[in-house]
């Protein structure tokens, strides 16, 4: 989850390349896009659902459902065979269908205060704890990001339903 969140906020806004760089900065580690291997979408669907507490038939995630085949599922039937590349363009319609998960009367209840619950949504997106360089990670995508009030919400909440920890392998 930690170093994906930026790079998340970033694909939000349908942006990859970020801010420029000190050349006497040293080198961030970054796996390109082509490397990462989405996880099957009814994978992901259900991670989502369980990190909302829903289920996978709940009308919040009726975006992602709707968006299925561009989010690389199959469809045998038609002729589809499942996509799991991670795209620019894959990851902005992921982020597009997460907006009504993230603006969802479900989602605000389970976590109030993404931050503040951030040990929780690990638990129930990762299946692992939070840790320091979670928070950490958190709290620097804010500060390079500065958001307030729903916008950091729905932000940070796509970003985090956005990680590379959730959605691939």
């Amino acid at each position: 989850m930690v170093p994906w969140v930026a790079l998340a906020l970033a694909g939000c806004e349908g942006v990859l390349g970020g801010p420029e760089h000190d050349p006497t900065d040293p080198p961030a580690f970054v796996a390109p896009l082509e490397s990462v291997t989405l996880l099957p979408f009814d994978v992901r669907l259900q991670r989502v659902a369980d990190a909302v507490g829903v289920s996978t038939d709940d009308p919040i995630l009726a975006d992602l459902r709707a968006a299925r085949l561009e989010l690389g599922d199959h469809d045998y039937g038609a002729g589809v065979a499942p996509d799991l590349a991670w795209s620019a363009r894959r990851m902005t319609s992921w982020a597009r269908a997460l907006r009504p998960v993230c603006a969802s009367e479900a989602m605000r209840a389970r976590y109030p205060a993404l931050r503040d619950a951030l040990e929780e949504l690990a638990i129930a997106a990762y299946g692992r704890r939070a840790t320091p360089e979670d928070y950490d990670a958190y709290d620097a995508a804010l500060a390079e990001v500065p958001l307030v009030g729903d916008a950091q919400y729905r932000a940070m909440c796509i970003a985090l339903l956005s990680s590379t920890e959730l959605v691939a392998r």
